[in-house]
């Protein structure tokens, strides 16, 4: 009895997993393909004024965007008007990142020239600087502890700024051949203003998690592979 009843259990979670897979591919199926009708610029219009999830979705999976729409709002909350936002990486979404913080200031921080510049061709209002990394994640173990080694050359401006929300996403860092987000995590701990708040992306792979844990310490929030640290 205890067996069939485990059985039909299973199956009914089953069941409701292949459902879920369905549906998902429905509706990822059908963003798409509305994504392609609607223009960015009316996508994130309406989603400004109603805060409608499907208007974030929309926007999206019309500008390529990375972070998922849950992550998106995890960060969103944290920006108060006059913020100051510092994000290292430049993306399809720096123009998002900008408007969003509209009424404050935003600054991206980039080590690729290519893609600097054409996010810059892209998006010429944008605030933003090139910087040098000069590692590898091979290189992470031995820079753990290291803080001058850590630190990284940027413009007395940008490190004097009382930094609200810093955001890391770059540089790449999935293997061991790109620089890896040392620098930026730990530089981020630094400049960040005390009560401000770090969002570390990927934040499953293990350099991340390692640097985030040693520099940043107080986790508030985990939304899939992003996590939120208060600065205290």
């Amino acid at each position: 009895m205890i067996t069939m009843l485990k059985q039909k259990k299973e199956t009914k979670r089953k069941s409701v997993s292949i459902k879920q897979q369905i549906i998902s591919f429905i509706r990822e199926k059908a963003l798409k393909y509305v994504s392609l009708l609607i223009p960015a610029k009316v996508s994130f219009y309406f989603y400004n004024l109603l805060g409608s999830y499907l208007f974030l979705e929309l926007h999206r999976s019309k500008i390529k965007m990375q972070i998922t729409s849950s992550q998106i709002k995890a960060i969103t909350k944290y920006i108060k008007p006059d913020n100051n936002f510092l994000i290292f990486g430049l993306g399809n979404d720096s123009g998002f990142w900008s408007t969003i913080n509209k009424k404050g200031r935003t600054y991206f921080l980039e080590d690729h020239q290519g893609w600097f510049d054409k996010i810059k061709q892209r998006f010429p209002g944008l605030e933003a600087g090139l910087v040098s990394y000069g590692t590898k994640r091979s290189q992470w173990s031995e820079l753990l502890f290291d803080k001058n080694r850590l630190e990284l050359d940027l413009p007395d401006e940008i490190k004097d700024t009382k930094w609200d929300v810093i955001l890391v996403d770059a540089p790449m860092g999935y293997d061991d051949e790109k620089p890896g987000r040392m620098k930026s995590i730990y530089m981020a701990s630094k400049i960040c203003k005390k009560g401000g708040f770090v969002f570390i992306h990927d934040c499953e792979r293990e350099v991340e998690d390692k640097y985030s844990e040693t520099y940043l310490k107080n986790a508030v929030e985990e939304v899939g592979n992003l996590r939120v640290y208060k600065i205290e």
